[in-house]
């Protein structure tokens, strides 16, 4: 009994003691404040969370300037307050407290942040110094309404803020100098909660070239040549990689990112053909050509036309780019035609009283080349006014007399057999005694005035009768070429027998009759043809016209037919081989169609080449024209000769000056072992013999030996090895051959030249990708690895050393299967594996 009371007691002590107190009685007690933190400026709901926090007589905050509302439906567990945190708020703790009837419960972990600027993204992130950029800066709190974000940039770098800054955006003006340093740079922005530094790279800005003009410069001149291009402002020292004692390179004014302004001057003695030009930049090379051409000397016409042969003529030459001095001369050589020029340019022809009449060709032969004109020897025909007296009736007889020019040692006779009219040589030159008899018929008889020079025709009139006879009103001597057929078109008066029928027309020659065929006629219109056989002398020749009612005569002469080359094509040769030209003009055969003789020669007729005639015309000739490995470029002639004389054309025969477009590798490291690959055109010289190769630095020596290991007239292989101590920059390839000189740059670099020793493992699965082990020398710093071929592609992976590269590569699934050799890039070079091969399984 007495144990049950204890057992009870027990229990009514535990009960009494152990009983929680109700919300009301216990203080207000913060666990946790969610979020911690919030940035000023801004609203904000944060969480109380605890016990007894509810009901509650105040909640507050220590700090005055921050906004608080207790957000309904609170419990005793938590309280969920609204704080409003101005903009001008301090960063720090705030301190949070609940105050209950039971107590006070205070908390301070709740903070306020200030709104620190954050640079998520830049654009563009790398910029080419020597340039200004619009830049875009992506990101968090970068501007505040009212307030200003400020920017720093690293010196000599400027920025400035285009347009109106956003919260998350703001788009500058930066102006990158050329002298600013390459590499990572900082753009600072500040606004009045905080800074933040984003960063940029700034890259060199490499020269590079897009045109040059003029881009051919004349020898013997100066011209301001402008190399257009960019990042050229820094470009101070623009050189010839092969240096030229006959042309010069100066500046002509500052340079521009844009542009070089250049002068070159051309001495006339400078080989023609191309030039590399150098320009240097504190970020790099750049080269650029121009190509030194000759000026063409042309004879556009010269008056005048031709020289009377007896006599001498002062020649005034139409000439482009063919300045005094130079010598003139007549090909074919002709010793009764020559020709000469004074140091002033003033030009004489003469021709002998015999020479031949006829077209000639006056050759130009100047320095800078040969041109050709067309040129003639012209007979002194008679000019017939009339005889006197011009009449003479029947039974009457006296002297007449020839009036005129140049009628020395002129002789008259009838053209006509006439019975009734006799004329003998009178006492002196252009004198003849004439008697008409008494039955003579009236009418005109055609007198024939004859010189050594040519003809005339003079009229002896008869009086009485009607005016039916033939007259002819153009007088103008006519040209019978020998050998040929001959068209001649009279123009006259009832020039129709009557009935309307054909007249006779005759022609007389030095030696007879010369055959002639009426081709159409009118009253007033002949046209006739003359075949002048080939063996006729030259000399005065006259149409005779014949009806019943009388007889007219026309003028004539008998001249050779020597050759006249209007054009050439091609217009230029390019030795050596054989070149087929294409010769046009008129006469180009002998009389029988007989082949003509072409030669090449000097513009003075020396050192000829015989040239074959496939086909021979008379206003075309195919030749082929031999030219040998010696035949030296410059000025040259094709002549035309036949039986009847020769013509001549300028044809200039061209030098091949070698050309390199590109160097494979661009760069060798040090020490490195390469061979340069050079790719061009025209790299032999003359009958495909090797070219003389040089290594130089750029203005300077050097002693580097290159080896010609194969070569072509496009592709040439060069071994060039580079010993330790071999000073880095730009060296210079040097190709010589007889036609002229060529040069291509390369880089020597401060890096060992990396080599390709192994591959691992060596081969590939198609649709796989495989990662690949490159060991070698050199390798660190490695940029880019190829594989021959389609379908394999390869991507550098973390890890790379010195002495080996990882490499992830991919084969495609229809990749051809088989070897691929493999290239790779470092900074000393590029390396190939040769004989070490990536198979494609």
């Amino acid at each position: 009994m007495r144990r049950a009371a204890a057992v009870l007691l027990l229990l009514a002590v535990v009960f009494r003691g152990g009983a929680p107190a109700t919300a009301g009685e216990d203080p207000p007690k913060i666990r946790s404040v969610a979020p911690a933190t919030a940035l000023r400026g801004g609203t904000v709901d944060v969480a109380l969370e605890g016990t007894a926090l509810f009901p509650h007589d105040e909640v507050k905050c220590n700090r005055g300037e921050i906004g608080l509302v207790v957000l309904p439906l609170p419990t005793a567990n938590r309280i969920v307050l609204r704080l409003t945190i101005p903009e001008t708020a301090s960063a720090g703790p705030v301190e949070l407290s609940v105050k209950t009837k039971f107590g006070v419960a205070k908390s301070d972990r709740f903070q306020v942040r200030l709104r620190s600027p954050v640079v998520s993204k830049v654009v563009p992130a790398s910029l080419v110094r020597g340039a200004e950029y619009d830049l875009r800066l992506e990101g968090s709190n970068l501007a505040f309404v009212g307030q200003e974000t400020r920017l720093v940039v690293d010196a000599p770098m400027a920025v400035k803020l285009v347009g109106k800054p956003t919260d998350k955006l703001l788009t500058l003006k930066v102006t990158v100098p050329p002298d600013t340093p390459a590499g990572p740079r900082s753009i600072g922005v500040e606004t009045t909660d905080g800074k933040f530094a984003a960063s940029v790279t700034v890259l060199l800005a490499p020269p590079s070239v897009t045109a040059v003009t003029p881009a051919t410069v004349l020898r013997g001149g100066e011209v301001d040549l402008t190399v257009a291009g960019k990042n050229l402002a820094g470009a101070s020292n623009v050189m010839l990689a092969v240096p030229d004692d006959a042309v010069s390179v100066a500046p002509r004014g500052a340079p521009t990112p844009a542009a070089v302004p250049l002068r070159v001057t051309v001495k006339p003695g400078a080989t023609p053909g191309p030039r590399l030009l150098v320009l240097r930049t504190p970020d790099g090379i750049a080269t650029a050509s121009f190509t030194v051409t000759t000026p063409e000397p042309r004879l556009l016409g010269v008056k005048p036309s031709g020289v009377a042969r007896g006599a001498e003529a002062t020649l005034e030459l139409a000439t482009e780019a063919a300045p005094p001095p130079f010598s003139v001369r007549v090909l074919p050589e002709d010793p009764l035609v020559v020709a000469s020029a004074d140091a002033n340019g003033k030009v004489v022809v003469r021709a002998a009283k015999d020479a031949g009449p006829g077209p000639r060709t006056l050759v130009l032969d100047h320095p800078f080349g040969v041109a050709t004109v067309p040129f003639a020897v012209n007979l002194r025909g008679p000019s017939v006014a009339g005889i006197s007296p011009a009449e003479l009736k029947p039974g009457a007889e006296a002297d007449v007399v020839v009036e005129g020019t140049g009628l020395e040692g002129a002789t008259l006779g009838l053209l006509v057999d006439d019975p009734g009219v006799t004329l003998t040589p009178g006492p002196a030159p252009g004198v003849a005694h004439v008697r008409v008899a008494a039955d003579a018929k009236p009418g005109a008889r055609p007198v024939a005035v004859r010189t050594a020079d040519g003809a005339g025709v003079a009229t002896l009139v008869v009086p009485g009768g009607g005016g039916n006879a033939p007259t002819l009103t153009a007088s103008s001597s006519a040209r019978l070429v020998r050998g040929r057929a001959s068209e001649v078109t009279l123009s006259g008066l009832n020039l129709r027998a009557s009935g309307d029928q054909p007249p006779t027309v005759t022609a007389v020659g030095p030696s007879g009759a010369i055959p002639v065929t009426v081709v159409a006629s009118t009253a007033s219109a002949l046209k006739v043809r003359v075949d002048t056989p080939a063996g006729t002398p030259v000399g005065p020749a006259f149409l005779v016209v014949r009806t019943p009612e009388g007889a007219a005569a026309a003028a004539a002469t008998v001249v050779t037919a020597r050759p006249t080359v209007a054009t050439l094509a091609p217009a230029r040769l390019v030795r050596p081989g054989d070149a087929k030209v294409v010769v046009t003009g008129a006469d180009l055969v002998g009389a029988d169609g007989a082949a003509p003789t072409v030669v090449l020669a000097h513009p003075d007729g020396s050192a000829p080449i015989a040239c074959r005639v496939e086909k021979a015309a008379a206003d075309r000739l195919d030749v082929v024209v031999p030219l040998a490995d010696a035949t030296g470029p410059g000025a040259w002639v094709l002549l035309v000769s036949t039986a009847e004389g020769g013509s001549a054309a300028a044809l200039p025969v061209d030098a091949s000056p070698p050309w390199v477009e590109t160097i494979d590798p661009p760069t060798v490291g040090v020490p490195g072992n390469v061979t340069f690959t050079l790719r061009g055109r025209a790299l032999l010289s003359p009958g495909g013999k090797a070219p003389a190769v040089q290594v130089t630095r750029l203005g300077a020596a050097a002693a580097l030996k290159p080896d010609l290991l194969a070569s072509s007239a496009e592709e040439l292989s060069v071994r060039v090895v580079t010993p330790m101590g071999t000073p880095p920059g730009p060296h210079v390839v040097i190709v010589r051959t007889a036609d002229g000189v060529a040069a291509a740059l390369f880089e020597v670099v401060a890096a060992p030249m990396p080599t390709i020793d192994a591959l691992e493992p060596a081969e590939g699965t198609r649709g796989q990708v495989t990662t690949v082990l490159v060991k070698g020398t050199g390798l660190l710093g490695t940029t880019a690895v190829t594989f021959s071929g389609a379908g394999v592609t390869a991507e550098l992976a973390p890890g790379a050393t010195a002495t080996q590269v990882p490499l992830r590569v991919r084969v495609d699934a229809k990749a051809e299967p088989g070897p691929r050799t493999v290239a790779l890039t470092a900074p000393g070079g590029r390396a190939i594996g040769g004989k070490l091969v990536f198979v494609v399984k």
